[in-house]
């Protein structure tokens, strides 16, 4: 009898080699540093305000940013979140009292209709893009959001169509999105102003490496980072208080998703135009997605994509969101890894994962995101093993390359060894966990899928055998593990006898 290693450390791949109709797939399915199988992080509503947030009903009441800030007026620590109503809200992350930073009046609400709001912080206040006027926040939760100025034509002219802005050197920069002959440039406020209400109407420069308009800004190493359609570019704070960002590099390589953007280090990540993940300082390019492109070219909108670094238990992941597709997929940098994340519809399909804003809180050590549905914040945790926020088990698949364990002769099976963590005090005292597995051989239709029990708390065994039997030249394996136990799977090996002829 032989044996061999399936491998199902692998992450998300797409091959010309896939089996029609069930390519190799990876949903919810993590490896960490040790090659161990696990649950991507669960949502819980246990940490940040537990059990406070379980709402299922509420129009508009949906989050579309989120931002840890600590207020220099009372110095506390806040989360400012938007709702897709353009309302801004303040939560105290000490106190957890939540206060309304606006009221009925539209200039305390969010200006513009742009999908995600985007914040920045000078010394003094907060600033939130959402697409039109710039919103602030002083910190005082007795006052209401504001906009950031006036607008006078030809004398004070903040951005009225800003969907990104940043803090860099005491100025504030943004883009104008709408306005005819300024969507290529970025513009910034007055030197010295220290409340960022004076913008001359000459302080601004173009995005000249091509006349493509400008959809995102990012800053980093005294240095605006503009990303355009066609191109990316670097402009570098000079000493000419009159031209204080100059161009310093370019790259021929454009942003197809303007809030996928994020910081890494010196470098940032994003969507370029051939719907690509690159890796860049605007000098040298990584293309980082190879594994997953033919995935995301299939995609039907990719526009509305948002991005969000997250280090927590083991990984260190850069995640991409695209609510449209309802996909998610999490790139692991120290494996090079793709792996895709999905939510469950509470019957027996995937569906989107419920997360629309992501913020780190440092001191709480909470990664706190909103639910694109109601207005409910949740936390991102690697011993969650159900998304509880939602209310939905976390339900892990993987569907094996076609296998031929190097020979193409006809091979029966034996048995199917899983290698295994199972049995800790996390599962249910009496009711076992289950595998649900299938198989699928030489391209024909899945088998109906068999349970293998894991057994209850304090059944340790450290393997589980399958015998799904069959004779073969080339066979695929999918294998499902659902939320609420806690199942660790460290190998799966099959044993089988070649057959002559």
């Amino acid at each position: 009898m032989s044996e061999s290693t399936i491998p199902i450390d692998e992450g998300q791949k797409a091959s010309a080699n896939d089996s029609p109709g069930a390519a190799r797939l990876t949903i919810n399915w993590m490896v960490d540093s040790n090659d161990t199988v696990t649950l991507r992080p669960g949502i819980t509503n246990k940490t940040l305000d537990p059990g406070t947030y379980t709402r299922t009903t509420g129009t508009n009441t949906g989050i579309i940013g989120a931002y840890v800030w600590r207020s220099v007026f009372n110095s506390r620590d806040y989360l400012v979140y938007v709702r897709q109503d353009r309302t801004i809200w303040a939560k105290d992350l000490v106190t957890n009292v939540v206060s309304a930073l606006s009221d009925t009046t539209t200039p305390t609400h969010l200006d513009g209709s742009a999908t995600v709001a985007i914040f920045a912080e000078d010394s003094q206040r907060l600033v939130i893009a959402g697409g039109g006027q710039l919103q602030v926040w002083s910190g005082n939760v007795a006052t209401l959001t504001a906009r950031i100025a006036a607008t006078v034509f030809g004398s004070n002219q903040p951005p009225l169509s800003a969907t990104h802005v940043v803090n860099l050197t005491n100025y504030l920069v943004a883009n104008q999105a709408a306005l005819p002959g300024t969507n290529n440039q970025i513009i910034w406020s007055g030197l010295g102003d220290s409340n960022h209400t004076t913008w001359n109407p000459l302080n601004f420069n173009t995005a000249d490496a091509d006349p493509d308009p400008v959809v995102a800004i990012a800053a980093n190493l005294r240095e605006v980072f503009v990303f355009g359609t066609k191109t990316v570019q670097a402009f570098g704070v000079g000493s000419d208080p009159t031209l204080p960002f100059s161009a310093s590099a370019s790259l021929a390589v454009g942003c197809v998703a303007p809030y996928s953007v994020i910081q890494i280090d010196g470098q940032f990540a994003w969507m370029d135009a051939a719907r690509r993940f690159m890796v860049s300082d605007a000098r040298y390019q990584t293309h980082i997605s190879q594994d997953v492109d033919k995935l995301l070219r299939d995609f039907g909108t990719v526009s509305d994509g948002f991005g969000f670094r997250l280090r927590i238990g083991y990984w260190d992941l850069l995640t991409w969101v695209f609510p449209t597709e309802g996909k998610t997929y999490a790139y692991d940098q120290a494996k090079k890894s793709w792996w895709q994340w999905r939510g469950w519809n509470g019957i027996d399909d995937y569906s989107a994962i419920r997360i629309a804003a992501y913020a780190y809180w440092a001191a709480g050590n909470m990664h706190i995101v909103g639910d694109p549905l109601f207005e409910n914040l949740w936390t991102l945790d690697v011993n969650a093993k159900s998304d509880i926020g939602p209310n939905l088990p976390i339900v892990a698949e993987r569907v094996t390359n076609r296998l031929d364990q190097d020979t193409s002769a006809r091979k029966r099976c034996q048995k199917v060894r899983f290698l295994l963590k199972r049995g800790t005090t996390a599962q249910p005292a009496t009711l076992p966990a289950y595998l649900d597995l299938a198989k699928k051989d030489d391209d024909s239709d899945w088998s109906v899928s068999q349970q293998i029990d894991l057994g209850i708390a304090g059944d340790n065994s450290s393997h589980k055998d399958w015998f799904p039997g069959g004779i073969y030249r080339r066979r695929q394996y999918r294998v499902r593990f659902s939320g609420g136990v806690d199942v660790a799977l460290t190998k799966m090996t099959e044993f089988w006898e070649p057959l002559s002829g």
